[in-house]
């Protein structure tokens, strides 16, 4: 089945993932106020790997030209999903750095814009809104990419973990059961999960459809001797 090329079909369809995580994961804290831990880690995880999803749908929207048979082994292939959530980690530490290392060439530029007066100042900010918000939203995220750097390891780990929140199993001529997942499992997981929504749902706004590259490339050419806003 060949995929259509629409903007908007894949836009839809990272909304429809995201609200989805969000969905399981509401799930999953009912199912931990009934005290069934071992079901509501494993909506967690699941949560997170549907928020990682969303991640792969929104690139398709922004690259349309990505190629259509990776992106269906998102939707099939366990390991696929795997190699994703490594991907995902090296794409946001690489995003945060660029758009910081340009912030701090140019810092001379944005503490001239904190001098003008103030109708000047609301003026040129209102103008570049996207990229003012992107350099505040890469700030916060570099405060916590350590957070969402374990987030992501710890779902790298975690598909073992999902299976036996589920099901009963033995090992060591012992059995397993779902049971064995207590509250703190529940907690430190939960912290994980929103930690990946919370990073994800701003994808949105920053890579698409690559508004960011035009903004970036207006503030390093404009001329400040011949600004006028």
């Amino acid at each position: 089945m060949k995929l259509p090329y629409r903007r908007s079909f894949y836009r839809e369809g990272y909304q429809l993932a995201l609200e989805n995580a969000k969905a399981i994961s509401k799930i999953a804290e009912l199912s931990a106020k009934n005290g069934e831990y071992g079901i509501a880690c494993s909506l967690n995880i699941l949560s997170a790997e549907e928020a990682i999803k969303a991640v792969v749908i929104l690139l398709k929207h922004s690259f349309p030209k990505m190629d259509s048979e990776q992106f269906r082994e998102v939707f099939t292939n366990h390991k696929s999903k795997h190699r994703l959530i490594i991907a995902v980690n090296i794409i946001f530490k690489i995003f945060i750095d660029q758009i910081l290392n340009l912030y701090e060439k140019d810092k001379w530029r944005f503490d001239f814009i904190e001098s003008l007066p103030q109708e000047e100042n609301a003026k040129f900010k209102a103008k570049f809104s996207l990229l003012y918000r992107v350099i505040l939203w890469a700030k916060k995220k570099k405060e916590n990419s350590e957070n969402f750097k374990n987030a992501l390891d710890w779902l790298q780990q975690a598909n073992l973990k999902k299976n036996k929140g589920f099901y009963v199993d033995v090992n060591n001529n012992k059995w397993h059961t779902p049971k064995h997942f207590t509250k703190q499992d529940f907690d430190n997981e939960t912290k994980y999960t929103q930690t990946l929504i919370s990073n994800i749902e701003t994808f949105n706004s920053l890579l698409s459809p690559f508004n960011l590259l035009r903004h970036l490339a207006i503030l390093k050419n404009f001329k400040l001797f011949n600004l006028k806003i």
